[in-house]
């Protein structure tokens, strides 16, 4: 910088003004301020340009100066020309060229050459340079298996290189936003960084100083010998107050990463790579080396508790090979010989082992198919047939994926294609359930193996205990205080038990482990997620507690409904999405409390979302109250958001008619009710109220609906409304409202436009018929007016031309013709007309005085059969 200003007078101040600085960084600064200001903003780039190309080879000094400002050459000089690399900067270049790109994060630098991008070019890896010499946003590459190299202080060769103190603190709030997502959940490495007060030591201490890390872990390597006298200010101090980073002084980088090469990269060790497929990671044995650590009983224990396995687990011997491993690596050879089959399937419940299975089967195929070309599958990844092309021909290839009911839609449509590539091996694993409601079975049985994982076997549940046996007390937890011949036994009872019936490895675990404990753990456990970050405008308890809400409640009378998803969960606790994975799954998973999948959210098993459930009942009935009520509002919110009410909404919406205590399940049908003006939500709470017997507070809901009639949108659901406050009426012995109510029920099917929907409104009026039928055979027991059976004889009459198909429907149209014959005897068939004016006959007198009883205040009209006449003369 010094030789560029060339007069002799501003050498002098430049030695002056660069004297006083007494760091090497700020002499720096210093000597880039006085050029900027003395001169101007393209001599400090023409400087950086001609520095960097010092370090290639292939240019002259003479050359350098006549290409300063040629920037397509030189940005063919970065990718052809030959270029002088430092040890550490080549083996930082194999390094991201080797870490799994599920692992790797973007590297930051705030050097300007290319020489990090040359580096991983070198190691056979994809660079993906982004640079910012402004406030900008880092966005990462959609190249396929690009590794983002991101210069926040600007590219030596694009516009301007960022260097003055006020160039460096001017506000970048895009920026600094964006750093901030990156680093989000990761282990950020500062390597050869001397903490300039810049954009990322900024973002870095905003986030430091308010406690705000985001699951962010720092390994922080200094060139220079760290001392106390470096923690009393600064970053440094920051970082320490935090106990969430390491500090290593006297890090020479030149001479650290070629070791770490050394020693993850062996000689002779195949190299991990991305994969060729964009969220596919190539796994193979120099990928292991990278991905696994060396696992101990306490690791071990956490995954026997339900943390989700990872290749450390997958890898670890003292975790068992559950007889599923054995059955899948034999139904992968027979594979080899079939002329059809493709795809060999893991398929069980929830919490049965599969996905350790899967990743242990790889492991197994790593070291036996060293020649194979095994790809995983990351989140997101897809297939398609420009994914299979790229794939080579001439040796085996194993897909591999988890979760794999999300590709169940990519599969079918590649259905040929994959039978076509007789080379191409898939191994998945997926709930048996998600695999079936997407079509797996039927769209692609020709090409399907199945591997059944559901219940544990005998020799299963040997190794089992023999592994919690070699982890100690930790490992056997109360099964300790049973003889060992026992444990086997006890193993096998627990996962055929009621709590264990979803998930027999992690239910059975939990229950035998843990025994009446389990309440204890689960207590201690949600104590520690209180003292997580805050999540959202909650806690990481709240987030729990509706997973545990919904998950609880999924099977309910012989149906299934689906668990919390990921947007309704973030709705209720104002999350934005993207903070989803840090601020809630991880924390989940390391509590081994519950994991997500395909933008759902499921507890780890059954037993301990009714454990919390419970807990929460005895220790936390605030915050029960609180998360219910919210989660429901919640579901209601983003469904109008959204314009849409989905299975999702609905099992969230709709979650008081499985609730089993009667606090809880007015308290979410009221948060629903207040949530949207929806009849279909004043039906559930009317329904919540009458069930647990609390007659006017039904009572009061139908008359509040009644009077603000018209503020409701959803009007097709007037029929089922009207049939669930005349059952009310019934159970309060007032037969004629009973009656009266039913007959608006069936008015009301012109609302519900059934020429849409033709079999849901014909259910509507059957249940309408016969519950009028009810209120009709109790008038005529009360009464003895015979007008009254022969109204039930036309309800008979007309619901038979309906065909009720439900049991219960059936059962109720046998008891009214019982009633019919023994009061009238036999009688011959009326027509569908005789039915109708038969009864409207009836209502015409029944409705003025039995209609002030319903509502005095409101003025409808005598209720007409017209709509379900016609509905019944165009369906039967």
């Amino acid at each position: 910088m010094r030789a560029s200003l060339e007069d002799n007078h501003d050498q002098e101040r430049f030695d002056s003004k660069v004297g006083a600085a007494t760091t090497w960084a700020e002499k720096y600064q210093e000597a880039a301020e006085f050029v900027y200001l003395n001169r101007d903003q393209d001599l400090l780039n023409s400087i950086i340009r001609r520095a960097t190309l010092t370090a290639c080879r292939t240019v002259t000094p003479a050359e350098a100066r006549q290409l300063l400002f040629d920037e397509p050459e030189l940005k063919r000089l970065e990718t052809q020309g030959q270029w002088n690399l430092d040890p550490g900067v080549s083996a930082l270049g194999q390094l991201l060229a080797a870490i799994p790109s599920d692992i790797r994060g973007p590297l930051i630098t705030t050097n300007f050459d290319p020489l990090i991008e040359v580096s991983v070019r070198e190691a056979g890896g994809q660079p993906a340079a982004h640079w910012l010499d402004d406030d900008g946003k880092i966005a990462a590459s959609d190249q396929v298996g690009a590794i983002d190299v991101v210069h926040v202080h600007g590219l030596w060769r694009r516009g301007d290189t960022l260097h003055t103190q006020s160039q460096l603190r001017t506000p970048r709030p895009q920026l600094a936003g964006s750093l901030r997502e990156a680093l989000r959940g990761k282990l950020v490495v500062v390597l050869g960084y001397g903490g300039w007060m810049d954009s990322f030591t900024r973002s870095l201490l905003e986030r430091v100083e308010q406690r705000d890390v985001l699951g962010m872990d720092i390994t922080w390597a200094s060139y220079s010998t760290l001392t106390a006298d470096d923690f009393q200010s600064g970053i440094l101090k920051e970082l320490a107050a935090l106990n969430r980073a390491n500090f290593y002084g006297g890090v020479d980088v030149n001479k650290l990463l070629p070791q770490v090469v050394d020693r993850y990269t062996p000689k002779g060790a195949p190299s991990p790579t991305a994969g060729s497929l964009p969220r596919w990671t190539e796994v193979n044995a120099g990928f292991l080396q990278l991905a696994t650590a060396t696992a101990n009983e306490q690791t071990r224990c956490a995954f026997f508790d339900g943390r989700p396995p990872d290749w450390t687990i997958a890898a670890d011997r003292g975790v068992p090979r559950l007889s599923a491993v054995g059955r899948t690596r034999a139904h992968l050879k027979s594979l080899q010989k079939s002329s059809q089959k493709r795809i060999v399937l893991l398929a069980g419940p929830l919490g049965e082992g599969k996905s350790i299975a899967l990743r242990q089967v790889v492991v197994d195929l790593i070291q036996e198919s060293p020649d194979a070309t095994i790809l995983w599958r990351e989140p997101g990844g897809t297939l398609t047939r420009s994914h299979l092309e790229q794939l080579p021909t001439d040796k085996r290839v194993i897909l591999c994926s988890d979760e794999a009911d999300l590709l169940v839609e990519s599969l079918a449509a590649l259905r040929a294609d994959l039978e076509q590539r007789k080379n191409i091996t898939l191994l998945l694993a997926a709930h048996e359930r998600d695999w079936r409601n997407r079509g797996g079975f039927s769209r692609l049985h020709q090409l399907l193996d199945v591997v059944p994982v559901n219940g544990l076997a005998s020799e299963d549940a040997a190794a089992l205990v023999a592994a919690w046996e070699a982890a100690g007390t930790i490992g056997l937890g109360k099964l300790a205080t049973s003889p060992s011949h026992e444990r086997e036994g006890l193993l096998l009872a627990a996962a055929n038990s009621p709590i264990a019936s979803s998930g027999s490895l992690m239910g059975a675990s939990l229950q035998l482990r843990y025994g009446d404990a389990l309440s204890a753990r689960v207590a201690d456990m949600m104590s520690r997620m209180d003292n997580y970050k805050e999540v959202g405008s909650g806690l990481l308890s709240d987030a729990f507690l509706m997973i545990c809400l919904l998950h609880a409640t999924q099977q309910h009378s012989g149906q299934v409904t689906e668990p919390l998803s990921a947007r309704i969960l973030c709705e209720a606790l104002s999350l934005e999405s993207g903070a989803l994975d840090y601020l809630v799954l991880g924390p989940l998973g390391q509590e081994a409390a519950a994991v997500a999948h395909g933008g759902y959210l499921y507890c780890r098993t059954s037993a301990l979302a009714e454990t919390a459930l419970d807990v929460a009942r005895d220790h936390r009935s605030d915050q029960l109250h609180s998360i219910i009520a919210k989660v429901v509002a919640a579901a209601v919110i983003n469904s109008d958001t959204l314009g849409t009410f989905e299975a999702d909404h609905g099992a969230v919406a709709y979650v008081s008619r499985r609730l089993g205590r009667s606090d809880e399940s007015i308290l979410a049908a009221q948060s629903a009710f207040d949530s949207g003006p929806r009849l279909s939500f004043a039906t559930s709470l009317l329904a919540t109220y009458r069930r647990y017997e609390r007659f006017d507070e039904a009572d009061e809901v139908g008359r509040t609906v009644l009077s603000q009639l018209d503020n409701f949108t959803d009007r097709t659901n007037l029929p089922g409304f009207f049939t669930d406050w005349a059952t009310l009426s019934g159970q309060r012995g007032d037969a004629a409202r009973n009656v009266l109510l039913d007959a608006f029920a069936l008015d009301a099917l012109r609302e519900s436009a059934w020429t849409n929907n033709a079999d849901k409104a014909r259910g509507e009026a059957i249940k309408a018929l016969l519950g009028l039928g009810v209120g009709l055979s109790k008038l005529a027991e009360s009464s003895g007016d015979v007008r009254y059976v022969l109204g039930l004889q036309a309800v008979v009459d007309w619901v038979g031309r309906l065909a009720p198909t439900s049991n219960k429907d059936q059962r109720f149209l046998a008891t009214h013709a019982a009633f019919v014959r023994q009061k009238l005897g036999a009688t011959d068939r009326l027509t569908l007309e005789a039915c109708r004016d038969r009864l409207q006959e009836l209502l015409d007198d029944l409705a003025p005085a039995t209609w002030k009883s319903v509502h005095a205040s409101v003025d409808l009209k005598r209720p007409r059969l017209k709509a379900a006449y016609d509905l019944t003369r165009s369906t039967t």
